[in-house]
């Protein structure tokens, strides 16, 4: 089977899930889809070095962003319904990305600042577990897209 998860993104990486080791964190999210074998989205915490990084994806139709920081030991996901362009703030945790309108968004997806303030970006399911159990107990799903 294809065991790679390839994706386009502002940092364009490919993860080669033969190169992850089983006790080792990563995030998926997973993607249902009828009449065929579901998917499961990974992105490992490597991905996410020098700062905190953006990652956009498209996930049972959706555009989805994923943020994360290797430093801040945090990745999460949202929909991007209103399809904006977000760049990522450097040391400023919690708060850790910023949208096209200068809103400014905390690691919640909950805009803390701007014309957008109170709201919260929508996630799939997505959630970080070892390696092992993503294989034990998504063995029927396919890890790429």
């Amino acid at each position: 089977t294809n065991t790679s998860v390839s994706r386009s993104s502002i940092n364009k990486k490919t993860v080669n899930t033969n190169d992850i080791e089983d006790g080792e964190s990563v995030y998926g999210i997973k993607s249902e889809k009828l009449n065929t074998k579901s998917e499961i989205h990974i992105f490992k915490y490597d991905e996410f070095e020098n700062g905190v990084k953006i990652y956009q994806t498209r996930v049972n139709g959706q555009n989805i962003i994923v943020i994360g920081s290797k430093k801040d030991h945090f990745i999460t996901s949202y929909i991007n319904k209103s399809n904006n362009t977000y760049t990522p703030l450097q040391d400023s945790f919690p708060v850790v990305m910023e949208d096209e309108d200068g809103n400014k968004w905390n690691v919640f997806g909950l805009c803390v600042e701007g014309s957008k303030k109170g709201e919260q970006l929508d996630s799939p399911v997505g959630f970080v577990a070892l390696w092992w159990a993503w294989k034990a107990f998504y063995s029927d799903f396919i890890f790429n897209e």
